[in-house]
């Protein structure tokens, strides 16, 4: 009887993940990017959201960290200055934010100059072009 009440509940969880959203964005040889973007929230030149780095293999992204194969990141983006910090990150033991945490991170959100070739340029170019 119980575990009938809990199949909606259940339901509306599964729903809700899977409403995410991830878009994939970008790659490099290591790397794919994704970004959801129903996170992305715009106030004037800054714009805030989650994205998610699958890693094509285990990555330790921390010395003395523990390998993972995704990351979800929190981005806070300038857009007229073209820079970028994450604030938050949780690596996973699996793609797509799957299977165990395996680190979680609270980073200063200091912001810094991104590179237009790199995965941080590819995260502002992303951000910014959402309105």
């Amino acid at each position: 009887m119980k575990i009938k009440a809990l199949l909606p509940l259940v339901a509306l969880l599964l729903a809700t993940t899977a409403q995410a959203g991830w878009e994939r964005k970008g790659q490099t040889p290591n790397e794919v990017l994704y970004v959801d973007p129903l996170t992305l929230k715009r106030n004037g030149q800054v714009v805030k959201g989650w994205t998610l780095l699958d890693y094509k293999k285990p990555t330790r992204l921390v010395d003395g960290g523990k390998l993972a194969l995704s990351t979800k990141q929190y981005y806070v983006v300038n857009c007229e200055e073209e820079t970028a910090a994450a604030t938050h990150a949780t690596d996973y033991s699996e793609l797509q934010g799957g299977g165990d945490v395996v680190d979680s991170y609270k980073f200063s959100g200091t912001q810094r100059p991104v590179s237009p070739d790199s995965m941080g340029g590819a995260i502002v170019q992303v951000f910014c072009s959402e309105k």
